[in-house]
């Protein structure tokens, strides 16, 4: 496919998933009031499939990373379990997957797509616990055209980044040991979620401790200026042993036209200017709902790592241009996908003079898509092409 009939495609398999899920919507919220489990995630599984098909099915070329990926499953299919461990063991559940999957199909078709699954399956059983407040085929449509195509080349993180995400909804009822389940699942994809999720959680404490405003500010403010300012701990984690040292990628590599993490579009300033501008005015527009909607202030928590992972982002690209900054912005970005689906929920809407306006989250995230994906070439999934088989 060239990059025309790429777009088009892209298109056609997230409409196919989105008006499924619309029309399936009302099961949702059927399911939400009776606590049924099993039948909603069948539900969940039948909306994503086509998703997790182009997922699977698609050729290395497609995503920075995907060749590095398929080269590292031909390798493990011939090793044996200690030996796999030994040289791969460090995100464990991640190389655990890797493994036997390798064992049991000789193309990793099957891997990729169940990769892809671990993200958006579990992203969309949440949704479905906040069907109330957010329709389900809304928080599709912005994981579709905010995160899928980056999906296709951060594999691993974005598993860490939904368990993570996850977790902390389980934390907010506290129920700690399910959350902390969930977080080291996380873990167990990608190692950052540790050094990502720890000053998540000082933060988290801190909103909901019983401190002055002052007080919450500094210990937000401090926690982070040490994330901005941490490259450095990725060096002691690594010597510690709890992150690998091919890691130390995402502190060193400064972004340029040959980085495998971001292209020379931000190098020059452009994209990275762009995307924090534009990220910048969604969560301006978040801010002004939250405050003027009730119904909604058990998202506070989310607005603010939402904010905290855009400041993040922002200051990365523009101020120091390494990769470091997008991997750590992800685990607080993802948290802004249910204000922003918020915005124009039926009978909610309320920002400017009262008047709504229609599909909001919807038709900004198309335009954040098409930019990202198709002008500034991120994610590297353009032109899309199946694999050979």
């Amino acid at each position: 496919m060239n990059d025309l009939q790429t777009i088009v495609f892209y298109l056609l398999v997230f409409f196919i998933s989105i008006g499924l899920c619309r029309e399936l919507q009302p099961r949702f919220d059927l399911y939400r009031g009776s606590g049924r489990i099993f039948p909603a995630f069948i539900v969940c599984c039948v909306v994503s499939f086509p998703l997790i098909f182009v997922a699977a099915f698609r050729d290395v070329s497609v995503g920075v990373d995907t060749l590095m990926y398929a080269m590292k499953y031909n390798i493990v299919k011939t090793m044996s379990l200690s030996e796999m461990f030994a040289d791969y063991g460090e995100d464990y559940l991640y190389s655990l997957i890797l493994y036997v999957s390798s064992h049991l199909f000789d193309k990793p078709y099957a891997y990729f797509g169940l990769m892809q699954a671990f993200v958006i399956i579990p992203l969309l059983m949440l949704s479905v616990k906040y069907s109330n407040k957010v329709d389900v085929w809304k928080i599709l449509a912005i994981y579709c055209f905010w995160y899928y195509n980056d999906s296709l080349n951060i594999i691993r993180q974005m598993v860490a980044v939904v368990f993570v995400f996850v977790a902390f909804d389980f934390l907010q009822e506290q129920k700690k040991w399910k959350a902390l389940l969930l977080f080291l699942i996380g873990y167990g994809f990608h190692s950052s979620a540790m050094m990502i999720g720890i000053p998540m959680f000082i933060i988290y404490a801190a909103v909901k401790k019983n401190l002055s405003l002052t007080k919450k500010i500094i210990i937000v403010g401090l926690v982070v200026l040490v994330l901005v300012q941490g490259q450095n701990l990725f060096v002691n984690l690594i010597d510690a042993g709890a992150l690998s040292s091919r890691y130390n990628l995402y502190a060193d590599t400064f972004i340029s036209g040959t980085s495998r993490m971001v292209n020379s579009w931000i190098s020059v300033g452009f994209g990275g200017v762009f995307e924090s501008v534009f990220r910048s005015l969604v969560l301006l527009a978040v801010i002004v709902f939250v405050n003027r909607n009730d119904r909604f202030r058990g998202f506070d928590l989310f607005a603010l790592f939402f904010a905290i992972g855009i400041l993040i982002y922002s200051v990365g690209l523009i101020f120091y241009k390494t990769a470091y900054f997008v991997r750590l912005s992800l685990y607080f970005d993802i948290f802004g996908m249910y204000l922003l689906g918020s915005l124009d929920q039926k009978g909610t809407l309320t920002i400017i003079d009262n008047h709504r306006i229609g599909l909001f989250s919807f038709w900004i995230s198309i335009v954040y898509w098409f930019t990202h994906v198709y002008l500034l070439t991120q994610s590297r999934s353009i032109p899309y092409t199946f694999t050979q088989f």
